[in-house]
């Protein structure tokens, strides 16, 4: 049997739950780690950011939690990759948290990154900008993807 992949969802995935496009998808991903279908990650940034959010959002959160997540912590190394991302204009300076969370989940060997963020993220171009300084820094490539392309329950509702 294959390992399970480990799947880092950013903050978007669990605010993004009302979406009525992506809404399910996102439950979806929660259900398949519940199911082992996934090994789930989350960081510290992710679960200091929930306490600016809803009821709602921070339920659908701790449901995800109580899957007991591996939880990274914010590194030094992380920042400076995230200033990385920034410095070679691939997110901007007002978006340093989303590059946080891809270099938390990059630094502890994610092997996805889960996100709805489709023009700072999922664009094709994108992957490759981030795969081109991984691979300059020696770090293991991670695959980036929408809820949507990890769903594997009937979400026929969506």
């Amino acid at each position: 049997m294959r390992t399970p992949y480990i799947v880092f969802p950013d903050t978007g995935i669990f605010t993004g739950h009302k979406d009525p496009h992506f809404g399910c998808y996102a439950k979806s991903l929660i259900r398949d780690c519940q199911a082992g279908l996934y090994r789930p990650m989350t960081s510290e940034l992710v679960i200091s950011e929930m306490t600016l959010l809803s009821l709602e959002t921070v339920s659908l959160y701790n449901e995800f939690l109580a899957i007991n997540p591996r939880i990274e912590k914010i590194t030094e190394k992380a920042d400076t990759l995230a200033n990385i991302y920034i410095e070679k204009k691939i997110f901007k300076e007002n978006l340093y948290c989303d590059a946080l969370n891809l270099a938390i989940a990059t630094l502890a060997e994610a092997d996805i990154f889960v996100t709805l963020d489709h023009p700072n993220f999922l664009h094709f171009t994108q992957e490759r900008k981030f795969l081109d300084i991984h691979l300059e820094h020696g770090l293991k490539p991670i695959r980036v993807h929408c809820p949507r392309q990890m769903a594997s329950y009937d979400v026929t509702s969506c």
